[in-house]
């Protein structure tokens, strides 16, 4: 049997903190109802809707927020001294063919905590009642928030959760070789998106300096044309993987035939519309079945507008492969994009 969404009227959101309203906003798109309940902290928010959460979950899937993170749906509260009883209920939730992991997380109305004491017994319980535990990979989510001396439980299949970490947290491993920290952006956004780099392809790095995206399809075993005036880091010049180009991208464009790169990537430091127009002109130079990413910086004011404009302008020259204020970006959105199509 599988998770069942109907009468669910409350869940969970997360966001960058200080974004709750606009979160509420974007819900509020697709459930004209949708209230809060309480801010738990972190940029957490529990919120009661006006009609079930499976309603929701459907317009999300079909028209994805961008700054919304993560969504959790939440089944019952309990209490969190009771974990036999807490898993016992879960077990009648979950659907037992799929695989599962627990995200847990605890707030005290300003912040989060991650973690939850009674996680590894959770899991246990699920296990013991014949739920196969899903690794780095699960098909469902168990998620477990405890606030004030409450536990706000609730299952979901992962595909519905916006990310794969907890509350969209996405952390990675500390790595020694790394050249600035926008590497986890392109890292993030391949994760998110479901975007792959393939191995042997060519990638084009609109203004690459110091040179983190190329460091990281180079490290996919792609072949990187790295574009930017400025040096890049030290440590990539005997990278025979990445050819850098000293110009600026509007130049490089101009100044070359169209070719057929794989994946086009633009971090640049530019306003929207300059982002918007850099991708168009690059788009002669997509692989047919290529993608580009591109993030694009926003002002703290008027941030959700000016996002929405720019990702409508978007989609008259491209697919929209996915749109989001990813847990690495700062003032700033992520966007992929496709040919039409393709």
């Amino acid at each position: 049997m599988g998770i069942d969404y109907g009468g669910i009227t409350r869940f969970i959101i997360t966001t960058a903190p200080g974004d709750e309203q606009i979160a509420l906003n974007e819900i509020s798109r697709l459930n004209a109802g949708a209230a809060y309940n309480r801010r738990l902290g972190g940029g957490a928010v529990l919120l009661d809707l006006s009609a079930d959460c499976g309603d929701l979950l459907n317009k999300i899937n079909n028209d994805p927020p961008v700054f919304i993170r993560h969504i959790a749906p939440v089944h019952f509260a309990a209490d969190p001294g009771d974990v036999d009883t807490l898993a016992a209920r879960i077990l009648t939730i979950a659907d037992k063919d799929r695989t599962f992991a627990v995200q847990a997380r605890s707030f005290d109305g300003k912040n989060e905590r991650p973690g939850y004491p009674s996680q590894k017994r959770i899991s246990a319980g699920l296990i013991n009642g014949g739920c196969a535990p899903g690794g780095d990979n699960p098909a469902q989510i168990v998620s477990v928030s405890e606030v004030d001396g409450t536990v706000y439980a609730g299952v979901s299949y992962a595909a519905d959760n916006l990310s794969k970490w907890p509350g969209g947290r996405a952390v990675y491993r500390p790595d020694l070789s790394r050249v600035s920290r926008s590497e986890f952006k392109l890292m993030e956004a391949a994760d998110v998106f479901g975007l792959s780099f393939p191995a042997g392809g060519r990638a084009l790095d609109l203004g690459a300096s110091p040179g983190g995206w190329s460091r990281v399809l180079a490290a996919a075993g792609m072949l990187v044309t790295a574009v930017d005036p400025a040096a890049l880091h030290a440590s990539l010049t005997d990278d025979t993987r990445i050819t850098h180009m000293r110009t600026t991208a509007g130049d490089y464009l101009r100044s070359n035939k169209p070719g057929q790169f794989d994946v086009i990537v633009n971090d640049m430091k530019m306003a929207p519309d300059l982002s918007i127009d850099v991708m168009i002109a690059a788009k002669p130079f997509l692989a047919e079945n290529g993608f580009m990413v591109v993030t694009l910086k926003l002002h703290e004011k008027n941030k959700q507008k000016n996002a929405e404009r720019a990702v409508k302008i978007l989609k008259k020259h491209f697919h929209i492969a996915g749109a989001r204020q990813l847990y690495n970006n700062r003032c700033e959105a992520t966007v992929a994009l496709a040919r039409r199509g393709g």
